[in-house]
């Protein structure tokens, strides 16, 4: 047998003898399934497959019409996957003018009318936009279909304002009825320093038996100690007693030292005082002995900000006022500084010496690092304390300094005062001189910026030889 759509491939049938004619929906109603099927394998699936000719297939039914051309058969047939579920149906948004305006002037069909007339045709509206959006032409919808739709639409909108009010996400709704939301509180270097749990020294916010506060010059260390020698339950008779000429001995520094403690001790209260790196750094390991036999905190006072530190330090060296050494006796004398010494505010005219200083102060933060180190023996039983964090947040500090060595939370005061301002554009009436210098070092940039007072430099491209950290 030969049907048409083998025509070409086949050609005509060899011998005399040729198969009746059959109906050629009979033939594709029996080839379709297979032929379906097999169109519908992917490629990778027929390479994987084993692939026979048609008529040594035993998935198809045997037939008479063995003639017919070889078709690929995939005995490793595997099922398509299935089809993915139906998207829901989208309601058009459709205005209400729109709707009104087409249902107005559209007229109810009737039955055996004549078709208007080529006049009448240009005259009736166009089609509107939902019409034309949902496929058809010239519906004809009767008013019960338009109320229904008006129903669905409002149904629709109810629900979608009702969905945007209760929903968590902002929307324009929300916006007019919600608060501002709070700006967001910047937390200090301070507060960041006094959030650091405690050494587990003072975890258990029992007394200590002593402490010792290592500090440099110039950072506030007469005004701290003057408080820690109010609380009643500390022993500071003298504030540095083992830095001046009778006691500069190293030896004798740590006889001084012992017969503090042990006279502290005996009063039933934690004695210290202040103490510069010098004899530490000399006898090491005797003072970490000492330490550990006392059960000594260690406070680490220094100043962050050298550069400030330099300025007031000119003021004695070069100038020679002396009242920056231990500071202000009285608050009256602060609010009078302008009209004794070196006043509010004076030139630094020697940079190079000014540059000295700085570079001396540099040393002694390194010193006050190494002595805590060594005193300390790696306990770990130390707490910071810088002349900024005194300055700006003085009863916050003090508070954490009360529970680090475990005194009461008493109200104290001071007995010394600032000396020079804190804001460098007003004391330094050079200060613009002074950038150009300095500002070019990315040593002294940080202590140059200072924003908490609005006191910066401007931006310059101008090098500078003042660059050297520490003293040769």
């Amino acid at each position: 047998m030969r049907t048409d759509m083998h025509r070409q491939s086949l050609g005509p049938l060899p011998g005399p003898e040729r198969a009746p004619r059959r109906p050629l929906p009979r033939i594709l109603a029996v080839l379709a399934p297979h032929h379906q099927k097999l169109m519908l394998q992917s490629v990778a699936e027929k390479r994987r497959s084993r692939l026979v000719p048609y008529e040594n297939c035993r998935r198809f039914p045997p037939s008479r019409f063995s003639c017919l051309p070889a078709f690929p058969c995939n005995t490793h047939h595997h099922p398509p996957p299935p089809p993915p579920p139906p998207l829901p149906p989208v309601l058009p948004l459709v205005s209400m003018s729109a709707v009104s305006a087409y249902f107005n002037t559209t007229r109810r069909s009737v039955p055996n009318r004549p078709p208007p007339s080529l006049a009448a045709r240009s005259r009736r509206p166009p089609s509107p936009p939902f019409a034309m959006g949902l496929g058809f032409k010239k519906t004809v919808v009767s008013h019960a279909t338009l109320t229904s739709l008006i129903l669905v639409l409002v149904v629709y909108l109810v629900i979608s304002v009702n969905h945007l009010h209760s929903s968590t996400c902002p929307s324009l709704f929300s916006f007019a009825a919600e608060p501002a939301a709070p700006e967001t509180t910047r937390i200090s270097g301070a507060q960041t320093r006094r959030n650091r749990p405690m050494p587990v020294c003072a975890a258990s916010n029992h007394r200590a038996k002593s402490f010792l506060m290592v500090f440099m010059g110039h950072s506030g260390s007469t005004a701290i100690i003057s408080e820690l020698s109010s609380n009643s339950r500390a022993y500071v008779n003298k504030k540095e007693p083992v830095d001046h000429q009778e006691t500069f001995n190293t030896t004798a520094a740590l006889l001084y030292t012992r017969d503090f403690f042990e006279k502290g001790i005996a009063e039933g209260k934690t004695p210290g005082f202040k103490i510069r790196p010098t004899h530490i750094l000399t006898e090491p390991d005797k003072w970490r002995k000492l330490a550990l036999d006392y059960d000594t905190r260690i406070i680490w006072q220094y100043r962050r900000n050298l550069f400030k530190s330099a300025v007031g330090e000119y003021s004695r060296r070069y100038l020679n006022d002396t009242s920056i050494v231990k500071g202000l006796d009285s608050k009256e004398e602060a609010d009078n500084r302008c009209s004794f010494g070196v006043g509010c505010s004076y030139p630094i005219d020697d940079v190079p010496f000014f540059h000295d200083l700085l570079r001396g102060k540099m040393n002694s933060q390194r010193k006050i690092s190494a002595a805590v180190h060594a005193v300390s023996g790696g306990r770990g039983c130390v707490r910071e304390l810088p002349y900024e964090d005194y300055l700006y947040e003085r009863e916050e500090t003090l508070a954490d300094v009360f529970r680090f060595l475990g005194l009461p939370q008493e109200p104290t005061e001071p007995e010394r005062f600032k000396a020079t301002g804190d804001n460098m554009c007003s004391v330094v009436e050079n200060w613009a001189e002074l950038c150009q210098n300095f500002y070019g070092c990315a040593l002294w940039q940080h202590m140059l910026d200072d924003p908490k007072n609005g006191c910066t430099c401007p931006l310059t491209s101008t090098p500078t030889t003042y660059c050297q950290m520490y003293l040769e």
